[in-house]
């Protein structure tokens, strides 16, 4: 799987949405956080955002190891810090970035952890948020040594749109990826 925008199937009336996130639309959006990181093909979105312009990235995970390892690909310009995004984000304010990328990520957290970190911050803090998940059950446990590999929760369509989020499906029908945009 590589995370690149431009290969998520864009549900109807959201590539307008799309096409801003990614400054096609003579936007000026500049500044992304990015949530998780496990191996290169993450990579991508990276290079996406620079692509369309975005030269404030900034990648947080919990795990160290990730951190340390994902320096070693050469990814320039992108500030990598070890956060746990559940009790960090408080250094980031209101406006703070105007996208925010949780792709593979709230399934590592309990479904209410991740509702209330995406509506009670990440929601204050961007203007656009990509969030992507499994569909349904899809157990994992600890992953070389990382214990924060672990999925604690199930996502549903009906998840993303209490959240209010514009939804389809990912990766051969087995992910849900949705859009959230700032009214």
């Amino acid at each position: 799987m590589t995370y690149q925008l431009i290969d998520f199937p864009i549900p109807e009336g959201m590539q307008d949405t799309v096409d801003c996130i990614l400054n096609r639309n003579g936007e000026n959006h500049r500044r992304a956080l990015v949530v998780g990181w496990r191996q290169p093909s993450y990579n991508e979105i990276f290079y996406e955002l620079k692509k369309a312009g975005y030269i404030d990235i900034v990648l947080i995970d919990i795990f160290k190891p990730n951190i340390e390892l994902f320096k070693t690909y050469g990814v320039r310009d992108v500030i990598a810090l070890t956060l746990d995004v559940r009790d960090s984000l408080s250094a980031f304010g209101e406006d703070s970035f105007d996208l925010i990328v949780f792709s593979q990520g709230p399934e590592h957290l309990y479904l209410q952890d991740a509702f209330s970190l995406i509506h009670d911050q990440f929601k204050r803090m961007a203007k656009f948020i990509l969030i992507e998940t499994p569909l349904g059950i899809y157990p994992q446990e600890a992953i070389l040594g990382n214990e924060h590999e672990k999925h604690l929760s199930t996502w549903y369509f009906k998840d993303y749109t209490l959240l209010g989020f514009t939804a389809c499906y990912g990766e051969n029908d087995k992910h849900i990826i949705g859009l959230w945009c700032r009214d």
